[in-house]
C-alpha cells in the first residue's frame, strides 16, 4: 500500500507538471489547486496506513528521596529524612550523587528541575559576615569513573580534580574564595551561579561561560527551585532560580562537543565543605529529555502550514539522525515521504 501510494504521487506530480505548463495562468492556478487536493487525498491514504512514531519522554523523577533507587551515592552523600544530603554540616566533607541507571542523551532538548535547601551553617566567617560553605554543583560528565566520580573538598565544590575535559558544571557557589592563599578561585562574592567548563572552579575567561549574582541569598535557609534547560538547536543552556519562566543566566554551550563528541553523559550533583560548613540538601529532582515533538507540519511555527514548511522539508529530505529539529515531523529520525505527506495533508491549516 505504501509503495503504491508513493508511486501514484510521483506519477501525478510528473503528469501535473507537464499538463500545467501548457495552461494559461488562471487555469494553471486552478490546476495547482486540484493537484494539491489530489496529493492531500494520497497523503490521507498514506497517513492512514502509516504508524507514526510517538513522541517519548525519557525521564526520571524523585518527588522526594524516600525511594532513592537509581542513585549512586559517593563519599559523604546519604539519604536523611527523605532528603538527599550531599554533605552534612561537618568540617572538610565531600559528597556526590549520580543517576546511575544509565547515561542520559544530552544531545537532545532536555531540562532538569531540583529543589535545594541549606541549613546548619557553621565554621569560619565569610565576607558577608556569615558562616557556611561551599555550595552545590550540578555536573554533566563523561569520563571513566562514571557514577563513582568524586572531586575535592572545600573550594572545589566536589567536582574540582575531575579529568579536565568532558565535563560541564552549573555551580551554586556559596563561599567567596578570592582571598585565601591556596584557595583563591577568583569568586566575585559568596553568592553566585556560574556555568563552568572543565574541572576547575577558578573563574577564568576559558572555563567560565556565564556568571550571575542572584537577588536572593541561596544559603539563607529557604527552599529554592532550580531549572536547567538545554536547547541543542540554539546551543543554549539556561538556568532559572525560582522564577521558572525567566532565566537568571544563559550560556552558549555545545554539549556534545564539550563532552568529547559523545551524546551521552552521567548527570548528578557534587558538594563540599571546608573550614566552614553546612548541610547541602536536595529535596527533589526531575530530569526530562524530549527526543522530539511530533506536529502537524508547521515547521517554522508561524501558525500556518504553507509553502515555507513544505520547502524546509524538501531541502532536508533524506537527512537522518536524532537532532533534525522540526523537519522530522513524525519523530522517526528520518526526513522522508512520511514527513512530506503530513505537510501536504495539513496544507493550509491555520492560514
Amino acid at each position: 500500500m505504501q509503495t503504491f501510494v508513493k508511486h501514484l504521487v510521483r506519477l501525478q506530480t510528473a503528469g501535473a507538471s507537464r499538463v500545467m505548463s501548457h495552461l494559461p495562468t488562471r487555469s494553471r492556478k486552478q490546476g495547482l489547486i486540484h493537484h494539491h487536493r489530489w496529493l492531500l487525498v494520497a497523503g490521507l491514504l498514506w497517513v492512514a496506513n502509516f504508524q507514526l512514531t510517538p513522541s517519548v519522554l525519557a525521564q526520571f523523577n524523585y518527588p522526594d528521596f524516600s525511594n532513592a533507587t537509581g542513585l549512586g551515592l559517593v563519599s559523604s552523600a546519604q539519604i536523611v529524612n527523605n532528603r538527599l544530603r550531599l554533605t552534612p554540616s561537618r568540617f572538610e566533607r565531600i559528597g556526590a550523587a549520580w543517576y546511575n541507571f544509565a547515561r542520559q542523551d544530552i544531545s537532545r532538548p532536555w531540562y532538569t528541575i531540583f529543589k535545594f535547601q541549606i541549613t546548619d551553617r557553621a565554621g569560619n566567617i565569610d565576607t558577608d559576615g556569615q558562616p557556611g560553605a561551599d555550595g552545590i554543583a550540578f555536573v554533566i560528565q563523561n569520563f571513566g569513573t562514571g557514577s563513582n566520580a568524586i572531586g575535592g573538598a572545600g573550594a572545589g565544590i566536589g567536582y574540582e580534580g575531575f579529568p579536565s575535559s568532558n565535563i560541564l558544571v552549573v555551580e551554586l557557589d556559596m563561599w567567596q574564595n578570592s582571598r585565601n592563599v591556596g584557595h583563591d578561585r577568583n569568586d566575585p562574592n559568596p553568592n553566585h551561579i556560574a556555568v563552568m567548563r572543565g574541572n576547575s572552579s577558578f573563574h577564568t575567561l576559558d572555563n567560565t561561560l556565564a556568571l550571575v549574582t542572584p537577588t536572593v541569598n541561596m544559603s539563607d535557609g529557604n527552599i529554592y527551585t532550580v531549572k536547567i534547560e538545554y536547547s541543542p538547536n540554539t546551543n543554549t543552556l539556561s538556568v532559572f532560580l525560582d522564577n521558572l519562566s525567566s532565566p537568571v543566566l544563559t550560556a552558549s554551550v555545545n554539549l556534545p562537543a564539550i563532552l568529547g563528541g559523545s551524546n551521552f553523559a552521567w548527570v548528578g550533583f557534587t558538594s563540599a565543605t571546608g573550614a566552614s560548613y553546612q548541610n547541602h540538601d536536595i529535596l527533589s529532582w526531575e530530569w526530562v529529555s524530549v527526543p522530539c515533538v511530533s506536529h502537524n507540519g508547521d515547521v517554522d511555527e508561524n501558525g500556518c502550514v504553507d509553502d515555507a514548511d513544505l520547502l524546509q522539508v524538501l531541502f532536508a529530505f533524506g537527512r537522518t539522525g536524532p537532532n533534525l529539529g522540526r523537519v522530522d515531523i513524525n519523530c522517526d529520525e528520518t526526513v522522508d515521504d512520511a514527513d512530506l505527506l503530513i505537510v501536504l495533508f495539513n496544507f493550509g491549516s491555520g492560514c
